[in-house]
């Protein structure tokens, strides 16, 4: 295993969470702003200076010159490579820290909240947790969706941004060698 490299650990961060960035600010150019298509007055003769539109960026109600867009793009790349050794590295933090519980098998009998909070509650005490069960993910799933410091999600779909918000990754241990596996391929 690579030693922890924090610097590609925050980059692989900080572009997942650009990607999912929309932009909202947005202003109008001269040539959105309504109105404006006569000249306000003759080129010569008035004594005043030349003009063309009412919504020049000068004139009040005009346009803005340098304002913001929405064709303003925050998107990123990460490549696989980056992403899979950036995951590894967090996860390896996460066991080194104790963070990281591996079950033998996550089973509920019904699909309920208060039995996955007990169940919860005996693996951790406190704190938000990310759970990775290996089978009946969709029992585990609308038994977890309730609660607002859990998520549950299948081994495939375990992204960086989720194991790095929660406190604890709780995992079935037949989902970890899946995991494993899919960060080891190259």
């Amino acid at each position: 295993m690579k030693p922890y490299n924090a610097d590609l650990v925050h980059q692989v961060v900080r572009i997942k969470l650009l990607n999912k960035r929309r932009p909202i600010a947005s202003t109008k150019d001269r040539a959105q702003v309504a109105g404006g298509g006569k000249k306000p007055w003759p080129q010569k003769g008035t004594g005043r200076a030349r003009a063309g539109s009412r919504r020049s960026p000068l004139w009040r109600g005009g346009g803005v010159t340098f304002g913001p867009t929405r064709e303003r793009t925050y998107q990123g790349i990460v490549t696989p490579a980056m992403a899979k050794g950036a995951l590894a590295m967090v996860l390896a933090k996460k066991k080194e820290d104790k963070e990281l519980i591996a079950v033998d098998a996550i089973t509920l009998a019904a699909p309920k909240t208060k039995a996955f909070s007990q169940w919860l509650r005996s693996v951790v005490a406190k704190g938000s947790a990310l759970v990775v069960p290996y089978e009946d993910v969709a029992t585990i799933k609308r038994a977890g969706r309730n609660m607002p410091a859990v998520k549950v999600c299948d081994q495939q779909n375990v992204d960086i941004l989720d194991v790095v918000t929660y406190n604890y990754v709780i995992i079935a241990k037949e989902a970890l060698t899946k995991l494993g596996e899919r960060l080891a391929k190259k």
